[in-house]
């Protein structure tokens, strides 16, 4: 599981460079950011994150889409929540 800071990672095309780096074990990548950006989130998907939230995000919710990745469900790109 990887958790990464939208604004750390400089655009979708570097997400897919670090995506292709990651061990197969990797069960799942949750990108956080401050502000919702649909079209952010669109590019953030495509490029290989499993999610894209928003970091005031309750932490129940947080942990709930954690579980849900690490244990692979729910991963298409359509299946994504909105920044929320």
């Amino acid at each position: 599981m990887v958790l990464l800071d939208a604004r750390l990672i400089d655009t979708p095309t570097a997400l897919r460079t670090f995506v292709g780096s990651l061990p197969p074990s990797t069960s799942g990548i949750i990108v956080l950011t401050t502000f919702a950006d649909e079209l952010e989130r669109e590019h953030f998907v495509t490029s290989g994150a499993h999610r894209y939230l928003l970091k005031d995000i309750d932490s129940a919710r947080l942990i709930g889409e954690i579980e849900t990745v690490a244990a692979g469900q729910d991963l298409g790109a359509g299946s994504n929540p909105p920044a929320d």
